[in-house]
């Protein structure tokens, strides 16, 4: 009886180990190292931080040193910001069970003016395809004037903790609003193929501003 009860504490302990397993790798940039001000669209392996910019007129990449937080992402955005062609991304190839998965991060703004970042997650998708993870409880005709793939917040000039959760046993097919979307915007059920690697993309929605940011978390919910 000893035995049978020591080992479903085993099971319950290795359970409650891997529903709380951390996706995001190097969370506190301990490891990365990068500083980009041009053109770079190269995302390599699983694991690694990464920019992604598409002109030199988006931003200003880098790992840098805070006082308070030690090495830290930056994004110091200049004339154009978009979601989708400027942002600090990690790749994701883990295949975590279908579920609600809660991203977290410290971060702040850099400058005085209202600052917001954007958060999403890119799933494995098909030549010509373009697929989100949904934000947890959203759905198209619910919630129309909120966008179903894209989190934005505005950030405090103080660090912060900021929380989003997202569901990856559904799939959207953009991230604009259902109100303002120049097509339908179609929830439909998650493939484990689609859950193979993704991309957490960390964006700068304010132009001519900037964001810090760290700790970064990915962990399936209880």
């Amino acid at each position: 009886m000893k035995k049978l009860f020591s080992l479903i504490c085993l099971f319950t302990l290795c359970a409650a180990t891997y529903a709380q397993e951390n996706l995001i790798t190097d969370g506190k940039f301990e490891d990365a190292s990068f500083s980009v001000s041009d053109m770079s669209r190269r995302i390599p392996g699983p694991g690694k931080w990464f920019p992604y910019l598409t002109s030199d007129k988006q931003a200003v990449m880098s790992v840098v040193k805070d006082a308070e937080k030690g090495k830290v992402a930056s994004i110091q955005t200049l004339s154009s910001v978009s979601y989708a062609y400027s942002y600090i991304g990690q790749r994701v190839a883990k295949a975590p069970a279908a579920g609600v998965y809660t991203v977290k991060f410290w971060a702040k703004a850099t400058h005085d003016t209202p600052t917001y970042f954007g958060v999403y997650l890119k799933a494995n998708a098909g030549k010509g395809e373009t697929l989100f993870f949904p934000l947890a409880g959203f759905h198209p005709q619910e919630t129309p004037a909120q966008s179903g793939g894209l989190k934005q917040a505005r950030l405090s000039n103080e660090w912060k903790e900021y929380t989003i959760d997202f569901d990856l046993s559904q799939i959207v097919n953009n991230v604009a609003a259902p109100r303002i979307a120049k097509a339908e915007i179609i929830l439909s059920k998650a493939e484990n193929n689609h859950r193979q690697t993704f991309d957490l993309g960390i964006a700068c929605m304010t132009k001519n501003s900037g964001m810090l940011f760290t700790d970064v978390s990915m962990v399936k919910k209880n």
